[in-house]
């Protein structure tokens, strides 16, 4: 019996079906992280979420979300439209 060439062929088939059910567990959280960015609250709070993660950051992150909350504020409709339609999540 060749148990090795046997053992190898399961390993195989697991792999690919592992794959196969991570794929689509990605694409579940792709879906629910797209439908949540088409929600109007995510264009009407876009600047408060990004406010809310403020507290607790080092110093050099807060600078950085302050860049883009200051952003947000000159286009505030423009800018979650193109990270909707442009950024995977």
């Amino acid at each position: 019996m060749n148990t090795q060439g046997t053992n190898s062929a399961t390993l195989a088939s697991w792999r690919f079906k592992g794959f196969g059910i991570l794929r689509i567990v990605f694409g579940l959280v792709w879906a629910i992280d797209a439908w949540f960015k088409w929600q109007p609250d995510f264009i009407n709070n876009f600047s408060s979420y990004l406010q809310g993660t403020l507290d607790g950051q080092p110093g050099w992150v807060q600078t950085w979300i302050n860049f883009w909350i200051k952003i947000v504020g000159w286009t505030p409709i423009s800018l979650p439209t193109w990270w909707r339609l442009g950024k995977p999540p």
